[in-house]
């Protein structure tokens, strides 16, 4: 049988260095690849460390560049050169690097079909945690400058945070859960994949352009697998030196960019969800004072434009908090579970707050004020109390408040 001129190729590229070419000064897509391309022990080089980086980028995105023989002229980068083999595109690298690193199935194996399954998570990944990233800073076009649109990249950053964000972290923790991930630490199969290295990466971006809202979100609970999946990734031996030195590409001007006021619309919406509940509130009912341990209302007649925050003081040496919300017996559980969430992620945002951390959100409109759904959980930094103001449905119901779950 005649050898096709592909298999003469992989032949001629078992024993070379890969070769990576990606823009030196920024991690990128490129930085996907380089992960593999560690974990493995693969011997490559990267165009990011040599004096003429640039030019090598240039040379193979070049107009005049028509391909040769076997190859098409890429029009990006990341590229990867293997030998005589020429290709592009991250998720296509990866595809070709995955059963020649140990991090795929090979497709000859007995898990012939793996490598479509893993290919599929890395584009899930990417498209959601990279590409729509990118799209926060620039919703225009790429061509314009960032200050060029700014108002449209801060309404654009509130809907990822707030919508997009949730729902692939909340898919890819799906996927930790399932049993086709080998009901492991890993996305599939039971062991680790590129489509690993590659979540890793996506949530190491995320956190550096976001970082105020993935900490609220990794303090939340609410996606445990795939924030211990990032932090497994981290501790790899290989990953873990590389992380280190100097090979690592620091995050400047690509994908992931750290804008405060991007970052911020995330950070409020807290804030904003107090003031509106608490507007709302006020309208409905008026707490008693609780004069014996020196607590104001969290619900006065201050004007509804006077800012709500400041209408509630507490006990800042006991570093009290004070919830508010609807009261429904009939469950408990859930309220005490999304309470313990909450309390938790705002927590998670500054745990040396000596201030007092007050929340009332919306979407946790349901609050018991019994002490049991704090037992799991522990405050930061002496004594602590938890002051529940119960707004009744019964109009006719009178309003007290309590005070409940002192902690050490």
């Amino acid at each position: 049988m005649a050898t096709s001129p592909s298999a003469k190729r992989q032949k001629s590229s078992k024993d070379v260095p890969y070769e990576l070419i990606y823009w030196p000064g920024l991690p990128g897509r490129g930085e996907h690849i380089r992960l593999a391309l560690e974990e493995a022990g693969a011997e490559y080089t990267d165009t990011a460390h040599i004096e003429d980086g640039v030019k090598s980028v240039l040379a193979q995105i070049d107009a005049k560049n028509t391909g040769d023989d076997h190859n098409p002229p890429p029009l990006a980068p990341p590229i990867l050169k293997h030998g005589d083999l020429v290709i592009s595109q991250t998720p296509n690298i990866l595809l070709y690097l995955g059963p020649r690193t140990g991090l795929a199935p090979k497709p000859d194996g007995e898990d012939a079909d793996g490598i479509y399954r893993i290919n599929a998570l890395v584009l899930t990944a990417l498209d959601g945690l990279s590409n729509e990233v990118h799209d926060t800073h620039h919703p225009i076009a790429t061509g314009l400058y960032y200050e060029d649109q700014k108002e449209e990249s801060k309404r654009k950053a509130k809907d990822y945070l707030e919508n997009r964000l949730p729902k692939f972290l909340g898919y890819f923790e799906r996927v930790l859960k399932g049993k086709a991930s080998g009901e492991g630490s890993w996305l599939y199969g039971g062991s680790l994949t590129y489509a690993d290295l590659v979540l890793f990466q996506c949530v190491d971006g995320v956190k550096f352009a976001f970082p105020n809202a993935l900490k609220r979100i990794e303090g939340s609970g609410e996606y445990k697998s795939v924030f211990e999946l990032y932090e497994a990734v981290k501790e790899r031996p290989k990953i873990k030196e590389y992380l280190s030195s100097d090979r690592r590409q620091k995050y400047s001007d690509g994908i992931y960019r750290h804008y405060p006021e991007l970052d911020e619309e995330a950070d409020n919406k807290f804030i904003r969800d107090i003031k509106d509940f608490y507007k709302n509130l006020k309208k409905r009912v008026k707490a008693h004072s609780d004069k014996a341990y020196g607590y104001e209302s969290p619900v006065d007649d201050s004007p509804d434009e006077q800012d709500p925050i400041s209408d509630t003081t507490v006990d800042k040496e006991d570093q009290t908090v004070v919830c508010g919300g609807f009261i429904d017996p009939s469950n408990e559980d859930y309220q005490r579970q999304k309470a313990r969430e909450y309390f938790n992620g705002l927590m998670a945002r500054d745990p040396s707050a000596s201030e007092p951390i007050m929340t009332v959100a919306r979407d946790l409109l349901h609050f018991s004020w019994q002490s049991k759904f704090l037992e799991m959980d522990s405050m930061p930094g002496g004594s602590s109390q938890v002051v529940i103001v119960p707004v009744h449905r019964a109009k006719d119901q009178p309003e007290q408040q309590q005070r409940v779950g002192q902690r050490k």
